[in-house]
């Protein structure tokens, strides 16, 4: 095992994949699961000698044939991993995905719908765009302080510019100065279209732009 220059080289790349996620982390202070990837993978190596060990362990203790072993591994692996896996992925998304369909059943998807909002843009746009043939990003419009501009009328003039059809005005994540989104007394540019709550973004209104 130490002079198998694979075995250093898988190694390596692992030691060095750690170092990489660590300083993205400092640096964006954001982590998913799909980053470990480039951990886990070069890492399986030392699972499976971990697991050699395991096998023959057993074995030797309570001298058991090899295919009984490994059955008892992978159920064992089983029962601690796959409850985890079988729970709902992210529930609490479930108003985005209301928000998104709503857009999607106003505008059909015969082409690209583009929405403008600061927090759950990729959420919103994903499921507006869901049935699209096609990719489309899904933070196309997420530089909402440049959208918004410096007053009501420049806001206006770039949603338009840019095409954008919806804008998800968001209580937390809105900046604070340009709130006549929803303070504006002459709202002729804009309908309401509904309103939502969601923990992280606080309340949320729909608007379409006319």
């Amino acid at each position: 095992m130490k002079e198998d220059k694979r075995i250093l080289y898988l190694a390596s790349i692992a030691a060095f994949a750690s170092l990489l996620l660590y300083v993205h982390v400092l640096q964006t202070w954001m982590m998913f699961n799909r980053f470990l990837a480039i951990f886990i993978l070069p890492s399986f190596v030392l699972v499976g000698f971990g697991l050699e060990r395991i096998i023959d362990f057993l074995r030797s203790r309570f001298n058991l044939k090899a295919h009984v072993v490994l059955s008892i591994i992978c159920f064992l692996s089983l029962a601690f991993a796959l409850p985890e896996n079988l729970k709902p992925r992210e529930a609490d998304k479930l108003v985005f995905k209301r928000i998104g369909e709503l857009i999607a059943e106003r505008e059909g998807n015969s082409q690209v719908i583009s929405i403008a909002a600061p927090h759950s843009i990729r959420w919103v746009s994903f499921y507006a765009n869901v049935k699209y043939k096609g990719a489309p990003c899904p933070e196309r419009n997420h530089d909402i302080e440049n959208i918004i501009g410096k007053n009501y009328g420049e806001f206006v003039q770039n949603l338009k510019r840019r095409g954008i059809r919806y804008v998800l005005w968001e209580e937390k994540h809105w900046p604070k100065e340009s709130s006549y989104l929803i303070n504006s007394q002459n709202m002729k540019d804009f309908i309401k279209l509904g309103a939502w709550s969601h923990p992280d973004t606080g309340s949320l209104i729909l608007f379409e732009v006319i």
